[in-house]
C-alpha cells in the first residue's frame, strides 16, 4: 500500500490528528507533505514474523530481518527529521 501511494503521481498530504500506530505510521509517512497535530503521535515498532526450517534457514531469515530493521530505522529517522522541525 505504501509503495502504491508513494509512486502515485498525485501530490499527497497526510495529517496525523491522533495516533498513527504500526502500519498507519508508515502510511502517514508516505505522503509528500506530512502534518501532525501538536498532540499527535507516531508509533513504530520492530517488524514481527514467523519462520520455519532448519537452523541454517532460520539464521538466513534472522540476518535478513536484522538488515531490514537497520535500514528501516535509518529511513524512519530521516523521514521524521524532515517532517518534524
Amino acid at each position: 500500500m505504501c509503495t502504491i501511494l508513494a509512486q502515485h503521481k498525485a501530490y499527497k498530504t497526510t495529517l496525523i490528528e491522533g495516533v498513527a500506530a504500526s502500519i498507519a505510521s508508515i502510511i502517514a509517512l508516505s505522503g509528500d507533505e506530512v502534518h501532525m497535530a501538536a498532540d499527535g503521535m507516531i508509533m513504530i515498532h520492530d517488524p514481527w514474523t514467523t519462520s520455519t526450517g532448519n537452523a541454517a534457514e532460520l539464521q538466513k531469515r534472522l540476518a535478513c530481518w536484522i538488515r531490514r530493521r537497520i535500514s528501516w530505522s535509518i529511513y524512519i529517522a530521516v523521514e521524521v527529521e524532515e517532517i518534524l522541525p
